[in-house]
């Protein structure tokens, strides 16, 4: 069988037997699990410790703040560029709106990396001045 057939099924099963807080969408189930694979599970329960990290990072998308404390406890991220760009794909996918929330998930961050507001700043700052420089036209409008 081919890879898609087989991973719809598995992700349906899965998902069916899982359980979900109900906040979270069938959608971002599902788009967990292409992610995160097996892990899918460990994003999800991070959502149980911390309703407030059931919440969009972009309303209208279904990348959740839980996405970003994972990406810091269990990927090693430790710069604002490397969860916008390489872990959620956010910036690459919606690059003007990942830079009206940059400010949001540098919030996240200097949570759960403990900076001082001082390192938050220049982490946006520095955010910023990478994305216009090195920018290309989102994938998605």
């Amino acid at each position: 069988r081919y890879w898609r057939d087989w991973s719809s099924d598995v992700c349906s099963s899965d998902l069916s037997q899982a359980t979900v807080p109900p906040t979270i969408t069938a959608e971002t189930s599902r788009r967990l699990w292409r992610s995160y694979g097996a892990n899918w599970p460990a994003v999800v329960d991070l959502t149980v410790m911390d309703p407030t990290l059931r919440e969009p990072v972009i309303d209208g998308l279904d990348f959740i703040k839980a996405e970003i404390v994972f990406a810091v406890r269990n990927e090693m991220a430790l710069t604002l560029m490397d969860v916008l760009t390489r872990r959620t794909h956010i910036a690459a996918l919606v690059r003007d709106q990942a830079k009206s929330v940059a400010p949001r998930v540098a919030a996240l961050l200097a949570r759960e990396l403990h900076w001082d507001p001082a390192e938050t700043k220049r982490q946006i700052d520095d955010y910023l001045r990478r994305v216009d420089q090195f920018s290309i036209e989102p994938l998605r409008t």
